[in-house]
C-alpha cells in the first residue's frame, strides 16, 4: 500500500512489478479507515471484460454511466470483491487488428481493450462512435502488518 485516502476513498498500490493500481473503495466497502500506509494488499483477481461493443450509437457522445456491488468476506481483514459495471461512451482512437485491442478515448480517460473476437477489429475505424460496456472485477484483503 502506497497511498490510502479515506475521504475521497481511493488506494494507491504499488504491484510486484512496480507499477501502480488506483482502486476507488465505493462506501459500501467498510472498515477503510483501518488501512494504513505499509499495509499489504493482496489482489487475487483484477479483470477487465468487455460485454459489449457497439459501433456509431450515441456517435459524438462522451461519458460514462456505472454502478458498483461490493461483496464482503465475513472475518476480521477488510476483505471481498468490487464489482463495477460500466457503459463507456466514446471515440475510438487506435485499433490493433492483430492483437484484437480497441482503444477508445472517454470523457475522463482513454483506455485499451481486448476483444475476444479479434476480427470484430478489423471491422472498426478510428474516429468511429462507440459505447462500450464492461466489466471490472477486483478480489483481494488487506493484511496488516
Amino acid at each position: 500500500m502506497v497511498v490510502v485516502n479515506p475521504e475521497t476513498r481511493m488506494l494507491t498500490i504499488r504491484k510486484a512489478d512496480g507499477t501502480f493500481e488506483v482502486i476507488h473503495a465505493p462506501p459500501e466497502v467498510e472498515r477503510l479507515d483501518r488501512v494504513r500506509i505499509g499495509n499489504r494488499v493482496r489482489l487475487t483477481e483484477v479483470t477487465t471484460a468487455v460485454i459489449e461493443l457497439q459501433r456509431g450509437r450515441d456517435a459524438g457522445s462522451m461519458g460514462v454511466i456505472g454502478s458498483t456491488e461490493v461483496d464482503r468476506s465475513p472475518g476480521t481483514r477488510p476483505a471481498g470483491t468490487i464489482t463495477d459495471s460500466l457503459t463507456l461512451y466514446g471515440q475510438i482512437v487506435a485499433t490493433d487488428p492483430r492483437a484484437g485491442t480497441v482503444t477508445v478515448r472517454g470523457a475522463n480517460e482513454t483506455r485499451t481493450f481486448e476483444l475476444e473476437d479479434k476480427q470484430f477489429v478489423s471491422g472498426l475505424k478510428v474516429g468511429d462512435g462507440v459505447v462500450v460496456r464492461i466489466r471490472n472485477l477486483i478480489s483481494g484483503q488487506v493484511t496488516f502488518n
